[in-house]
């Protein structure tokens, strides 16, 4: 809520701004106007709903201000204030709408109350206004007022009971018993990635189009089972509640048979399909399987395209995946791939198909195999911690909870990856190549042996002895060499001083890298330069 305060005078600007309790007061915004002129600019520009105005300015008055505002804006809440008690003034504000008129000088407190109070009818306004539109929406439209009165039941936390069911049932004028059977529908699907916005526009069209003439074929020629109401909660999420007058097993397997084929007029726009079905309850009882059911979507990111029925639904608790860490290791040594896409196979299944294979249950497995990659790993050297240290690892980790599915794609991912770096590692010459380029590009760097085998992912003690073993020289010796090499090359081609010839060489200080150079060499930089410069 913003407010507009406008007056000649800069200290009772000063004044409203300084005396006025604004802490009590919900105003977002104020802004202030010296004249009419600015405060037109600015009501052009900014939504305002409360205009503080002084009456008395030059070239134009308050009531002229309030006049040309009339005309276009009819909420705004004004007040007026004056020095002067004439009786036109007080009556053509009236005449204006104006919500309160009072006498300079100014009592802050009493201000600060007027103030309240306008905010207080705006915000009453506003939810007059939205009562209104509410009530002629409901009036209008009997298939949203049935919609509308489900998802306020559903997603009512605060109150939902029989008293408050019964209310909005005759306020809404539903043709809804108290105790009818009624079942919940939830159709949860994963859309096919779409280039077009378009493309979504359509697919939710048919989506909703095709459900409606599926069920109505089925069950057009009997009155056991009524649609009462069909909605959409998310662009991947649809509920309907029906009205059933048969509560046997027989009314799930047409169901089925109406959802199945509305899956298949619909199988060229969506990857997975689950519909999961409500007991059956009366008003009263939606909600709470409602609630079930969500609990139930969430934890069943197995997504199979299939049925599910909450009174079979198990929840994590009564369901544990066993993963054998120290199985996943010994296929991984004894390098048998086989045996283990096999094992991977048969977990993933297991979790596939049952309903209970929530979130906890597969981020267990996740951590297990996760764990048992980078111990494998850790065996062969390889430290496994540098080697997924990347966004894309970090992305495919958190995505692979979300269902069975990116879990496999993850699990198949980490090993392949874990398997493709052991065969490389294994590649000395290619280790040693890499290791001797990055020493080359990094001279003027503080290399140690850490930082050398971060780049290759291995430990610094293995990479070091495969250095030496292929090479003939420790690492760190090579690395002296190289610098002395270069050090060498700088004072024979070029000008630089040796201080910079220091720094670019990897020495901190000339006075260090003069000693080192003598070691190597036997005579100093400077001395070097003069004589095979």
């Amino acid at each position: 809520m913003n407010i507009l305060i406008v007056d000649d005078e800069q200290h009772v600007l000063g004044g409203i701004r300084n005396g006025v309790e604004w802490d009590r007061l919900p105003f977002l915004n104020r802004y202030e106007a010296r004249n009419t002129k600015e405060a037109r600019k600015i009501l052009e520009s900014v939504p305002i709903q409360v205009l503080l105005c002084d009456i008395e300015m030059p070239t134009e008055n308050g009531l002229s201000l309030l006049e040309w505002l009339r005309e276009w804006n009819t909420d705004i809440q004004t007040i007026f204030m004056t020095s002067y008690a004439e009786f036109n003034y007080a009556q053509r504000a009236l005449q204006l709408g104006s919500f309160e008129y009072f006498l300079k000088p100014i009592e802050y407190e009493k201000l600060t109350e007027i103030l309240r109070k306008a905010a207080e009818n705006i915000e009453e306004k506003e939810i007059q206004k939205q009562y209104e539109r509410y009530g002629y929406y409901w009036i209008e439209n009997e298939s949203s007022r049935r919609e509308s009165f489900w998802i306020d039941l559903i997603d009512n936390s605060e109150d939902v009971s029989k008293q408050w069911i019964e209310h909005e049932i005759q306020k809404r004028h539903l043709d809804l018993g108290f105790n009818e059977n009624l079942v919940l529908m939830v159709i949860r699907f994963v859309p096919k990635q779409k280039t077009d916005w378009r493309d979504d526009e359509m697919i939710q069209f048919r989506l909703c189009n095709q459900l409606k003439i599926c069920l109505e074929e089925r069950f057009a020629d009997t009155q056991r089972v009524k649609m009462d109401a069909i909605w959409k909660e998310s662009s991947t999420r649809w509920s309907v509640v029906f009205k059933v007058n048969d509560t046997e097993k027989q009314l799930w397997l047409e169901l089925g048979s109406a959802v199945s084929k509305f899956r298949k007029r619909l199988k060229p726009f969506y990857d997975e399909f689950s519909v999961y079905f409500s007991e059956v309850v009366d008003v009263c009882g939606i909600y709470e399987q409602a609630i079930r059911i969500r609990q139930m979507m969430f934890n069943n990111i197995a997504y199979a395209n299939g049925f599910f029925l909450v009174n079979e639904y198990k929840p994590d608790s009564e369901f544990e995946l066993l993963c054998d860490v120290d199985r996943i290791i010994d296929l991984l040594m004894t390098e048998d791939e086989e045996g283990l896409q096999d094992y991977l196979k048969k977990l993933i299944d297991m979790a596939g198909k049952n309903p209970g294979a929530g979130e906890q249950v597969i981020h267990k497995l996740l951590v297990d195999w996760t764990q048992a990659i980078f111990l494998y790993l850790h065996r062969n050297k390889i430290e496994a911690d540098k080697l997924f240290a990347t966004a894309d690892f970090r992305t495919r980790y958190i995505e692979a909870g979300k269902s069975v599915r990116d879990c496999r794609d993850y699990l198949n991912y980490i090993v392949q990856e874990a398997i493709h770096y052991r065969n490389y590692s294994r590649m000395f010459d290619d280790i040693i190549w890499k290791v001797e380029q990055y020493i080359e590009d990094h001279l003027e760097e503080n290399l140690t042996r850490a930082s050398i085998a971060e780049i290759v992912y291995l430990n610094p003690d293995y990479m070091a002895q495969m250095f030496k073993g292929k090479k003939g020289i420790s690492l760190m010796k090579y690395i002296r060499n190289r610098r002395m090499e270069k050090a060498k090359e700088y004072l024979l081609t070029t000008e630089l001083p040796v201080y910079s010839i220091a720094l670019k060489t990897g020495y901190p200080t000339s006075s260090y890298f003069a000693k080192q150079f003598k070691e190597f060499y036997g005579i100093g930089p400077n001395e070097y330069r003069k004589c095979y410069g």
